[in-house]
């Protein structure tokens, strides 16, 4: 599956190139977001948070600074929650059919037909606990949502995956701005850890896939 790790870091480094830009200009950063939602009135807030965190597939929009400052605008931390889970569901249920319809063929030229027969067994074992670890890891969760499409991942497993990673992290930080404690320190260091989960996810369950598919080789070797 390494083609199919270099489509992965294609696609997470495109988002990032997209983050960099804007941080580099001050465009999505905590204070920005803070300074344009608190002078919103409270139906127009949840409307920009929903619209930014859908906008989260094509633009860098940071989900736990969008989420933090729309509960600190005043908008009430349980609407901010169900906005931003509204608004990250549809980015990334956007991101999943549009590579479903236009990227399978593009899946297929890009890695072998065994890597894409191993890429979708993958899929059917750890895709669902993949999606709901990479919602909390900024540009992750987009990336996984775009090959869940290519590989034509089941929509069942992946619209449930993706609502049950999506709620926790929308009511935690909606709640957090409302309290207003913490809040840069908090954005940084949830987002970091679940860099560190995904990574230890992503390397067990990766080599996990490989034993799997090696014992039917070793067993019919032992067999010959």
């Amino acid at each position: 599956m390494r083609r199919i790790a270099l489509l992965a870091a294609a696609l997470a480094g495109f988002f990032l190139a997209g983050f960099l830009v804007c941080m580099h200009f001050g465009v999505f950063t905590d204070e920005w977001t803070r300074a344009k939602l608190s002078g919103l009135p409270a139906g127009w807030a949840l409307a920009a948070v929903a619209g930014l965190l859908a906008a989260d597939l094509v633009l860098p929009i940071p989900s736990s600074v969008v989420l933090s400052a729309g509960g600190a605008s005043g908008a009430g931390w349980p609407a901010v929650a169900a906005a931003g889970t509204v608004g990250m569901l549809a980015g990334n249920l956007a991101g999943y059919w549009l590579c479903r319809l236009l990227g399978e063929r593009a899946l297929r030229r890009l890695v072998k037909p065994g890597e894409a027969e191993s890429f979708g067994r993958w899929l059917d074992r750890w895709g669902a606990p993949a999606l709901v670890v990479s919602r909390l890891v900024p540009m992750m969760a987009e990336t996984l949502s775009c090959l869940a499409g290519m590989g034509r991942m089941g929509f069942g497993r992946f619209a449930l995956a993706l609502v049950v990673g999506t709620v926790p992290v929308a009511v935690f930080f909606a709640y957090w701005g409302d309290r207003g404690t913490h809040l840069l320190a908090v954005s940084l260091a949830v987002p970091a850890l679940g860099w560190l989960a995904f990574a230890l996810f992503a390397g067990r369950s990766a080599a996990a896939s490989r034993r799997a598919e090696s014992e039917p080789a070793d067993g019919g070797g032992g067999d010959a």
